[in-house]
């Protein structure tokens, strides 16, 4: 999650016009209803839970949307973004040898019990814990979760802290599975909607 006073006033604003320009290029795929900025998972003011800074739905408040998210999944459009996705966060990993289909279906249906369709961080200029806490939290919460860096600094540490949780759990160490995560910078995410916006109006 980016926080506004690890910025200077500029770049706060970069990172909020980027937030709400992303809520409205996904609504090229999903219900803009579906689509919420700074969302919580929670409705019980007992127990914490820090906000999404973007989510896509239906939400799970207390019921489970799991043939729902499935269908979805299933979905033309959806299955192609979330093939496009995969192959951006392949490459950014540096992976070269992989079983495309069956490596991306493992990331799609682990988080079963998730409380939306998709979670989206947006990580800036944040300490090595507060990115476990968000990777942690995206997994948690999402079918889908997507950790966009604000810049290559933050791609770098994205990297080295979901291996150090991979690491974890080959270890069988006590950790969550973050199988579930993308690591996508926001170049690629918006060349991502764009190209998916052109074809659907037969541009291109």
């Amino acid at each position: 999650m980016w926080r506004r006073d690890h910025f200077p006033r500029e770049t706060f604003n970069a990172v909020a016009d980027f937030q709400h320009q992303l809520a409205e290029k996904l609504a090229i795929i999903f219900d803009r209803e579906h689509i919420q900025i700074e969302w919580s998972a929670s409705i019980d003011q007992t127990i914490y839970s820090p906000r999404l800074d973007l989510a896509v739905g239906p939400f799970a408040y207390e019921e489970s949307f799991v043939y729902s998210y499935n269908r979805l999944i299933r979905s033309e459009l959806v299955s192609e973004f979330c093939r496009r996705l995969f192959r951006a966060h392949l490459n950014n990993l540096g992976i070269t040898s992989f079983d495309f289909n069956y490596d991306l279906e493992q990331k799609l249906f682990m988080n079963l019990n998730s409380r939306c369709f998709i979670s989206i961080e947006i990580e800036n200029a944040v300490t090595q814990k507060h990115l476990i806490g968000g990777i942690i939290n995206a997994s948690a919460l999402g079918r889908i979760a997507i950790m966009i860096p604000w810049n290559e600094r933050q791609l770098r540490a994205f990297i080295r802290t979901l291996n150090y949780l991979e690491f974890l759990k080959n270890a069988e160490k006590n950790t969550l599975d973050t199988t579930n995560i993308f690591i996508i910078t926001k170049e690629q995410i918006e060349e991502i909607l764009n190209a998916i916006s052109e074809e659907r109006m037969g541009i291109g």
